[in-house]
């Protein structure tokens, strides 16, 4: 069957309307309101980023530099015990005790040398790399701690004191180590029997331990100034976390109203446009049909079943208006015939009636007659 021109382009107007049907405004009103929930929880997930980064931050730095000030503390700690053994030794004989005593201070020193200069360049910087020709690095490596503790690189006021830390701490080093030289020069000479140069190589080593003490109390000084100072900064972090926080659920709290005062205008427009609006017109129309107004026509151009329906209507009220049209023609038609007949009768009617007068007249005539008669018999 060949198909007219008319027949495509009433498809075309048929997908038109399906297109823009009541369905399709519902689903695209289904489509905002999960379209702000997909920006909520954009926003979510960008906020919880970000507080996220800020934790990571706090736990990747400031923990990392309180770490390694405990490890600084744990290992000049241990040093300065065995150092404190080595000067408590009083017999030459005891070198071998006093050998082992010497690596624990001098593994002590490196370790704390190196978790220094890690608080100083940062232990994934080349510049601790390259620190003490490679020695602090190569401890960092020993122990296990390169890629698996990460120390960043400390802030600038910190800094100061990390660099005063170190200048103090090598002196403590040095001091120490030249003071337990001479105790065992002292050692060595008392048991020479050199009473005078022995007593003299101990007046100095307690003088060199006396100083390095003081040294090593200024190292803890300035180590606890850091620590004081990391605690400050983390308490700011920590602040700033909850004040992105609190933004963050601000921000997602204002989008969730908006999004649903939005939506409930949204709404109410679509209904009132869609539905209520239509809904009136059709609601009228129908009142109007109902108290026989056939001509009234509804105008909708919604692209809709509401269209459609009005259409409906319309198609319905033409052809009630048609047939009341030809009905009322139809009556007209008969009621003039019987009208014709209604005369044509009342016409018969008053000459019946008047021939029923003149046979009565006739009647009466032709009596008088007759008694005209008799009389003149008689």
């Amino acid at each position: 069957m060949l198909s007219t021109p008319a027949q495509p382009m009433e498809k075309r107007q048929k997908n038109i309307k399906r297109f823009f049907s009541v369905q399709w405004k519902m689903l695209m009103l289904v489509i905002v309101v999960i379209g702000f929930g997909v920006v909520i929880g954009f926003l979510s997930i960008v906020g919880f980023r970000q507080i996220e980064a800020i934790s990571t931050h706090i736990v990747k730095e400031y923990s990392s530099i309180m770490k390694s000030i405990h490890e600084v503390l744990l290992s000049t700690d241990i040093g300065r015990l065995a150092t404190e053994q080595i000067l408590d030794v009083d017999r030459y004989s005891q070198i071998e005790e006093i050998n082992s005593l010497e690596v624990i201070v001098d593994d002590s020193f490196k370790k704390t040398n190196a978790f220094i200069a890690a608080l100083t360049w940062g232990s994934e910087t080349d510049a601790f790399r390259e620190s003490s020709n490679g020695a602090n690095d190569a401890v960092w490596t020993d122990l296990g701690l390169r890629g698996a503790f990460v120390v960043m690189v400390i802030d600038k006021l910190n800094a100061q004191f990390i660099g005063q830390v170190s200048i103090l701490y090598n002196g403590f080093i040095k001091k120490t180590l030249d003071a337990i030289e001479l105790h065992l020069e002292f050692l060595r000479l008392r048991d020479e029997g050199k009473t005078v140069a022995a007593l003299e190589a101990e007046e100095q080593s307690r003088v060199l331990i006396t100083e390095a003490r003081h040294l090593y109390d200024l190292t803890l000084h300035n180590l606890s100034e850091i620590v004081n100072s990391v605690e400050i900064l983390t308490e700011k972090a920590g602040q700033e976390l909850l004040l992105t926080e609190s933004k963050i659920q601000n921000r997602i709290l204002a989008i969730l109203v908006v999004g649903f005062l939005v939506s409930l205008i949204f709404s109410m427009l679509f209904s009132q446009s869609i539905i209520m609006k239509p809904t009136t017109i059709l609601i009228s129309a129908a009142k109007e049909y109902g108290a026989g107004k056939f001509d009234t026509r509804i105008n909708l151009n919604t692209n809709d079943e509401m269209q459609e329906l009005a259409d409906a209507f319309n198609g319905m009220a033409e052809r009630l208006s048609n047939y009341t049209g030809d009905l009322e023609a139809e009556v007209k038609e008969r009621t003039g015939e019987i009208s014709k007949q209604i005369v044509e009768y009342e016409k018969l009617n008053k000459f019946m009636v008047g021939r029923e007068v003149r046979m009565a007249e006739l009647k009466r005539e032709i009596d008088d007659l007759k008694e005209k008669v008799k009389n003149k018999q008689t």
